[in-house]
């Protein structure tokens, strides 16, 4: 199976997922219920957000978290 994903830090795919859904900083903010300052943080890499902070993110957004399992070589 060839993989097709794109490889993204979480900075980046925090700030492309607001500025694809429209989003100012502030909206995102508000919509997560953190503070601006929180977002930009997030954003420019100081700080990573948690696991329940990303899934609001995302939420906020219009994304989704999808998790699967990689196949293993030896599964084939």
């Amino acid at each position: 199976m060839k993989e097709y994903g794109v490889k993204i830090s979480g900075p980046d795919l925090i700030r492309t997922v607001r500025t694809r859904a429209g989003l100012s900083r502030a909206d995102l903010a508000k919509r997560v219920g953190v503070k601006y300052g929180t977002v930009w943080v997030w954003e420019t890499g100081q700080h990573s957000p948690s696991l329940d902070s990303f899934l609001k993110v995302l939420e906020a957004t219009g994304y989704e978290f999808l998790l699967r399992k990689k196949m293993d070589i030896w599964e084939r």
